[in-house]
């Protein structure tokens, strides 16, 4: 998403430069998420790079730096300690936001895809019909599941910056709705490459 990311592993004889190389040329060459791509720059692809920044030779001594990074060459302060961590700390900051409908974010399995189903409060009247009487409504909490996620963090653990809500026509002139939660970028950029992403076949382009 265009930030810092740590990862610990394992190399073999070759060394972890080439381990790490071979990492990142693999994550270069991987399939963009949405995420990725509204978090680049308009007009440039977020290029990954990777360094390492503690090699040894003794079990489990490849522990979460806490030093901060170099500025890179070029800058005026090239060498020195940047105020970005090695490793950024698992408790940033992040907001809730609704995630859904499922059939349109093509949630299949709610119970593990989202952090919380969401629901909403069923008044007493309506609950005769959604429970099937009012002696058991007064028993049960008056409450229902609707399809939509209520997410901190994007399903790989990016934690949530802002909430999007958006309504479209899809391919049949139906009117349709989605809302998201982004770790980067803006709702505008979300809403350009999430319709240029729809608009690659006919039957799924949205307006």
């Amino acid at each position: 998403n265009g930030g810092a990311a740590c990862v610990a592993f394992g190399a073999n004889a070759s060394g972890c430069s080439i381990t790490l190389a071979a990492m990142v040329e693999e994550l270069r060459s991987a399939p963009r998420s949405l995420y990725a791509r509204v978090a680049a720059a308009p007009g440039h692809a977020s290029l990954v790079v990777g360094q390492v920044v503690r090699e040894c030779r003794e079990d489990h001594c490849n522990m979460l730096p806490t030093g901060r990074l170099p500025y890179p060459a070029g800058h005026v302060n090239a060498g020195m300690p940047s105020d970005e961590l090695m490793c950024p700390a698992d408790d940033e900051p992040s907001i809730g936001c609704f995630d859904g409908p499922w059939v349109v974010t093509g949630v299949e399995e709610p119970q593990t895809e989202c952090e919380e189903v969401a629901v909403r409060v069923v008044g007493p009247i309506e609950a005769m019909g959604v429970i099937g009487g009012m002696s058991y409504a007064r028993e049960k909490p008056r409450w229902q599941t609707i399809n939509f996620c209520r997410n901190n963090r994007t399903y790989h653990g990016q934690p949530l910056s802002r909430c999007c809500s958006f309504a479209f026509l899809n391919a049949h002139k139906n009117p349709q709705c989605i809302f998201v939660g982004l770790p980067g970028g803006d709702c505008q950029s979300f809403l350009e490459v999430y319709q240029a992403e729809r608009n690659k076949m006919y039957w799924t382009a949205i307006s």
